[in-house]
């Protein structure tokens, strides 16, 4: 099944495609062989992996960071439908699929005699932001946690700790 991948990136807005053939399975990551590479220091070398079954496409989530579909996050190794109109995100990307070929089982249950300006047709994918989550002043701020590395978590909440320490110290 041949493909569509619209690739944004979320920190300078540039979009990328690429037409691929989807066969068994495809891996997004950083380091990706025979797939596509995504580039950011929170994706995993094998981020996600987008498979097909002959006439739907699906999602997998391999990585620690997080993969969105829609803007609900996807559970690790599990597998998820996409359809034309939905947005998989990933650190630092947005990503939409489209399917550049009908599927045979599509082909198959159309009638022959029918012209092709009434044949289904795929609908354009859109590359769009994740739905905004309103939950008070909370949602920006979470959103903006959840922007940091492990790594960068890990070092201001100890950074935090040695301030603490320093104050306890000096006025405790």
């Amino acid at each position: 099944m041949e493909i569509l991948l619209s690739i944004c990136s979320k920190t300078d807005g540039s979009v990328r495609e690429a037409k691929l053939q989807l066969g068994e399975r495809l891996v997004l990551g950083r380091g990706a062989e025979n797939g596509v590479l995504l580039d950011g220091p929170d994706l995993s070398r094998e981020h996600l992996t987008l498979s097909t079954d002959g006439t739907n496409i699906y999602v997998t989530d391999l990585s620690v960071n997080g993969t969105w579909l829609n803007g609900t996050r996807l559970g690790k190794s599990i597998k998820k439908r996409v359809r034309p109109e939905d947005s998989i995100e990933v650190p630092g990307y947005a990503i939409n699929v489209r399917i550049l070929e009908e599927p045979e089982a599509v082909r198959a249950a159309l009638p022959a005699e029918v012209p092709l300006a009434v044949r289904p047709r795929e609908e354009v994918a859109v590359i769009a932001e994740a739905p905004a989550q309103t939950r008070g002043f909370i949602a920006p701020v979470a959103q903006f946690v959840r922007s940091f590395s492990f790594g960068e978590k890990f070092f201001v909440i100890a950074g935090f700790g040695g301030l603490t320490l320093v104050y306890v110290y000096l006025y405790g």
